[in-house]
């Protein structure tokens, strides 16, 4: 049986990984379209895009709008934390090479939940290898029963100013 030539050379680069298809890092600066963001969604009533949290209820964090740079990194895999008000919530992984070649815009990190009102601050660092973003954002918070109060106004409004009207058709 006859080896080709160049077969002890290929031996030898075996070891050696020469360039992967995950040589990109976060993008910090400069973005092409929107900055990344946090996006909510209450996970018991399934509303994405969420602008307000209440309080003992669980709530979902995306981090959307992710654009990437060409850059070596030593890994292909992001960890990334969230955090309340300081406290880690949620922690996890997110590894590159399940997705192919296209990378993500956006990124699921985690769940949690509040329990006093007020405003808070929810940070998710996502690290892959030497290669870090942090995005944070602030939220008020409030138990759910007030969420019936503006309603309430308006009825009371529209009854007192008589402005309700009811037309019937037959």
């Amino acid at each position: 049986m006859r080896f080709p030539p160049c077969l002890p050379l290929l031996l030898l680069l075996l070891p050696f990984q020469l360039a992967t298809a995950f040589d990109y890092g976060f993008k910090t600066e400069d973005f092409e379209g929107d900055e990344p963001v946090l996006t909510l969604t209450d996970l018991e009533t399934e509303i994405k895009d969420i602008s307000t949290i209440f309080n003992d209820v669980a709530t979902g964090v995306t981090v959307i709008n992710l654009e990437w740079t060409e850059e070596f990194v030593d890994s292909d895999v992001i960890e990334w934390t969230t955090a309340v008000d300081g406290t880690i919530q949620a922690s996890g992984s997110f590894n590159l090479t399940d997705v192919g070649r296209v990378l993500p815009t956006k990124l699921k990190a985690g769940n949690f939940t509040v329990g006093s009102r007020g405003r808070h601050e929810i940070v998710v660092d996502m690290v892959l290898g030497n290669s870090t973003l942090t995005v944070s954002a602030e939220y008020e918070s409030y138990a759910a029963g007030v969420s019936i109060i503006p309603l309430l106004v308006v009825l009371i409004m529209a009854a007192s100013t008589r402005m309700v009207r009811s037309r019937v058709v037959c």
